[in-house]
């Protein structure tokens, strides 16, 4: 029985297994991913301890499923089993990075003035109720986008620590921003999610139907300066364009409907609408260009860069 035959019987065998684990061994040396905690190299441990931190994910059911469905034989799945086992490993690093900057929030968290703990590893400002803030993630993170100024410590090369992911003062002001808008108390791991987009902490990856291709992780994308040079008009062409609202969309385009209804402050159906039209505005666009994906994600960056560099303050479109 072949590795796919088996995911459409529902139930992954031995053969699955061991394209998984050859999946995993060769994405892991080719994408230069770090080997598991507890290991200095790819060893063959290290690849089946990753392949079954793999299969116990709670996203393997939906990605099984995905793949009994969509794949006719055993090269589609071999293809659609890397970029599962890329994302995955990408998951991985994002909730790592995220682990680190909350042990770290803590930390600075208590040294804040005008940030006072309420128990139960919660935050808030002074003025503000001890109750739990009911502000959408969306506006959460969309405060802490406006904070113009991050900045990382110097740090030695040599250092085997990673360096951390702002200086206190960034922190501190990233902090106030959220819970100003919050209007209520935190969690800190409510507070980090928050910040994480401004700091670089969460690159979610990003996927739009461009025609017959597809807008991908940006690590993806080639970046050789010629080609730059040759997108940057045409990006700033598209940009130019759009609204003050499909800005807006396109800065955000990482979130769901939900989390943008209270950035462009209409509500959820018209948030759904507006961004769907900001996609198929992109795709008309771009389906023609024969680096489409690529110019899209320069849009992308020229929006989040307008959006972060904004002078209005109360995130009113």
């Amino acid at each position: 029985m072949s590795a796919l035959s088996e995911l459409m019987s529902g139930r992954p065998g031995d053969d699955f297994v061991r394209l998984l684990a050859r999946t995993v061994g060769s994405v892991a040396k080719a994408r230069g991913f770090p080997p598991p905690e507890g290991h200095t190299r790819w060893t063959q441990d290290a690849v089946l301890e990753m392949t079954s931190a793999f299969l116990g994910d709670d996203q393997t059911p939906r990605r099984l499923a995905d793949f009994a469905v969509h794949c006719k034989d055993d090269n589609g799945l071999r293809a659609r089993l890397q970029g599962a086992v890329v994302n995955f490993f990408r998951d991985r690093a994002r909730r790592t990075e995220i682990g680190r900057f909350i042990r770290r929030l803590r930390d600075v968290l208590v040294d804040i003035d005008g940030i006072v703990s309420v128990g139960d590893d919660r935050w808030r400002l002074v003025m503000s109720p001890d109750s739990p803030s009911s502000a959408s993630p969306g506006a959460l993170e969309g405060a802490a986008n406006r904070e113009r100024q991050v900045v990382k410590p110097d740090w030695r090369l040599d250092t085997r620590r990673n360096p951390p992911a702002a200086d206190r003062p960034t922190i501190a002001r990233l902090a106030q921003r959220v819970l100003t808008v919050a209007e209520g108390s935190l969690s800190t791991a409510e507070l980090a999610r928050a910040m994480a987009p401004r700091l670089g902490l969460r690159a979610a990856p990003l996927t739009v139907s461009l025609g017959s291709g597809f807008l991908s992780d940006p690590a993806d994308i080639a970046t050789d300066p010629a080609d730059l040079a040759m997108r940057a008009p045409r990006a700033l062409d598209v940009f130019r364009r759009l609204s003050v609202r499909q800005r807006l969309i396109v800065a955000n385009l990482n979130l769901s409907s939900r989390m943008i209804k209270p950035v462009i402050g209409v509500s959820h159906t018209q948030a759904a609408i507006a961004r769907s039209q900001v996609i198929s505005i992109l795709k008309e666009e771009l389906v023609n260009d024969s680096d489409g994906d690529a110019i899209a994600l320069e849009v992308i960056e020229m929006a989040k860069n307008w959006y972060s560099n904004r002078t209005t303050d109360d995130g009113s479109p």
